[in-house]
């Protein structure tokens, strides 16, 4: 009896001792002792949706077609300060995801993997790896961005599948309706922001065409040497871009999703080929006898894995390279630039690192643009302010004289007040200017002009 007794406490011991130890295992891991909770309504989501959650800021920044200047000198700022990041807080996919060693990786289960992570008093989210059986610890507080070459997985599609084409004015419409671009096509955002995407992707594969077919500029890629099967840009231009003895005409675009050929892509989709592409100043440029360069400061990386184009990886990378590969060899007396927003900038550091800029370029017309503080040397200042002028956003009417503290680059009225429009308003002006600047080849006033 006695031993009976005995032999039924045992076994209620070794049942607690159990019930014990599994309780452990299941919430405390015995090596990090990270602390696992559920996410309210988190488990329930589907994959997409979580992953779309860490990059919405990053979907709504792509949705902004043109950025102005001081947007773009924001990022650069912070771009320079996550390279100064100690190695422990970048992760091994991208910035903000630190993967699992095998000495702090948890056994999670499917539900599991979408539950939050306290650990050393920072909350993080856990997210499944594509490597199989590896997880990634997420700071929500770090945005990622992504692969590039997820997207080139998308197949491009021509205007036509949407169902829209520009009409004789120039404006997107739908084909069987003839009415505008109807952004909201559901009730879900990011089915919205998606289409949108990938219907300026298309707007952007039309402009490449109409620049080849409509202003008979010829597609040269970039770098010019190209080496195996590295990745290029490519600019377009005239035929007569290294050969016309007089005027050569360079237009540069600003940040964000332009790419050549487009001053807002954001214009075109929503008002017209007139006031978001720069199909008008090519062919304003050509009847008044420039030859042309149209740059893609823009498309400085591959599409297939992401890594930076040789020479071309950020939007000054490119305007050096054709600088020193397509202006330095171009016969032209005259040389002007059209610059919008960021790409003015982009200009005024060219001007820093090539000194024969002063004595090649003949006018430089910036369009609600930030340069006066990337032009420092004397020499520099004094050009900008005999042989440039910014059309910047203004109540005023077109070509009045604004105000401005730092007064290195003249500045008038764009005649708008909107950032986007600046290059379309401003247009006749612009040639105005540069006219003024560099006068016909057969005009009197061609030497004074010089002066």
């Amino acid at each position: 009896m006695f031993l009976d007794i005995k032999t039924i406490l045992l076994f209620l011991s070794l049942l607690k001792l159990l019930s014990s130890t599994k309780q452990n295992l299941s919430w405390r891991h015995s090596e990090n002792k990270c602390l696992m909770q559920p996410e309210n309504g988190l488990e329930h989501s589907s994959k997409e949706d979580i992953k779309m959650s860490i990059l919405d800021k990053t979907s709504e920044r792509n949705s902004g077609d043109d950025v102005s200047s001081a947007d773009c000198e924001m990022e650069e700022k912070e771009r320079n300060s996550q390279k100064l990041m100690p190695e422990s807080t970048k992760g091994s996919k991208t910035e903000g995801d630190l993967k699992l060693t095998s000495s702090n990786q948890c056994n999670l289960s499917h539900k599991q993997k979408y539950k939050k992570k306290i650990c050393g008093g920072k909350q993080m989210k856990l997210f499944p790896s594509k490597e199989s059986g590896k997880i990634l610890l997420k700071d929500p507080n770090v945005i990622s961005t992504p692969q590039n070459h997820n997207k080139s997985k998308m197949k491009q599609k021509s205007l036509e599948s949407f169902k829209y084409r520009f009409n004789e004015k120039g404006r997107l419409r739908h084909i069987k309706t003839g009415k505008p671009f109807e952004f909201n096509i559901s009730n879900n955002r990011r089915d919205n922001e998606k289409n949108y995407e990938e219907l300026g992707e298309a707007v952007t594969e039309h402009i490449y065409n109409m620049l080849q077919k409509e202003m008979k500029l010829e597609k040269v890629y970039v770098p010019i040497n190209r080496i195996g099967l590295e990745p290029q840009s490519f600019i377009f231009q005239s035929k007569d871009a290294l050969t016309n003895p007089h005027k050569l005409l360079l237009l540069v675009h600003g940040s964000g999703a332009v790419r050549a050929g487009q001053w807002a892509r954001r214009l075109i989709i929503n008002d017209c080929l007139d006031s978001g592409s720069q199909m008008p100043f090519i062919k304003r440029a050509v009847q008044s006898g420039f030859a042309v360069l149209v740059l893609n400061t823009n498309l400085n990386r591959s599409k297939e894995i992401g890594n930076k184009i040789r020479g071309n990886g950020s939007a000054l990378e490119h305007l050096l390279y054709v600088w020193d590969n397509f202006v330095v060899a171009a016969k032209a007396k005259h040389i002007a630039f059209v610059c919008h927003s960021y790409g003015g900038v982009a200009t005024a550091k060219l001007a820093n690192k090539r000194r024969d800029f002063l004595s090649r370029i003949s006018a430089v017309a910036f369009t609600d643009s930030m340069p006066d503080n990337y032009i420092n040397d004397a020499d520099i200042k004094e050009f900008f302010k005999k042989k440039s002028r910014n059309w910047v956003t203004s109540k005023e009417p077109i070509d009045t004289v604004v105000n401005s503290f730092n007064g290195t680059v003249p500045k008038v009225s764009a005649g708008h007040t909107k950032h986007e429009m600046t290059s379309w308003t401003s247009f006749h002006s612009i040639f105005k200017y540069l006219n003024e600047k560099i006068p016909d080849p057969s005009s009197k006033t061609e030497s004074k002009a010089e002066l």
